[in-house]
């Protein structure tokens, strides 16, 4: 399991690459918000982020690591981070074929 924090506005954009260019399509993306401080004027902002969870084969993890880091932006300081982990139970996202995607008793 791979989750991206990216800077807000961005995740959708990443999520078509990725399908698009990987095939990968077990991966969604939401928003997110929160405040912290300035350490050394001790202010208050708030910022907003983007996540991008994406399950993927351990086979292609590296792959999709590697695709998902420059595709982001996160090649730039303080742009966001990219964490990889195991997940220990999941179910990755299979398209239906057309035959199966097809109304019942069409061909």
């Amino acid at each position: 399991m791979l989750t991206c924090v990216m800077p807000a506005g961005r995740g959708t954009e990443v999520l078509e690459a990725l399908r698009r260019e990987t095939g990968v399509i077990s991966a969604f993306a939401h928003h997110a918000r929160g405040i912290g401080t300035h350490s050394l004027r001790h202010r208050i902002y708030s910022d907003e982020k983007q996540i991008l969870t994406v399950l993927v084969d351990a086979v292609r993890a590296d792959e999709v690591f590697h695709f998902l880091f420059y595709s982001a932006g996160l090649d730039s300081p303080h742009a966001g981070m990219l964490m990889m982990g195991h997940a220990f139970r999941g179910a990755g996202v299979v398209p239906l074929t057309e035959t199966e995607s097809a109304e019942p008793g069409q061909s």
